[in-house]
């Protein structure tokens, strides 16, 4: 995961963005990865958007993020695993945001 203040976008969506030809014209996003107490589920979250998708695994819920900010033109994953360390995936997303 890019965790250079977000100014470079990662290579695992860039690969998506240039497999799908997508053009990164949507409204910014920021998407939340949050993992339950005990481990075992993935919950992600669209600030803007309701309710929430539930995966099995951390892989799973990395590829529906992916999707979700592909078309974005700026946007932040923010990963939170079940004992609180944090990881983010940004693209010219504003620090401390």
């Amino acid at each position: 995961m890019n965790q250079d203040a977000g100014l470079r976008e990662s290579a695992a969506i860039s690969e998506l963005r240039e497999a799908l030809g997508a053009i990164a014209v949507g409204t910014p996003a920021l998407v939340r990865l949050l993992c339950d107490r005990a481990g075992g589920c993935w919950r992600m979250t669209r600030d803007g958007e309701p309710g929430e998708q539930q995966f099995p695994d951390l892989d799973r819920a990395l590829s529906a993020a992916h999707l979700a900010v592909v078309r974005c033109s700026r946007y932040c994953v923010v990963v939170r695993n079940h004992i609180g360390t944090t990881m983010t995936e940004s693209l010219d997303w504003p620090l401390g945001a």
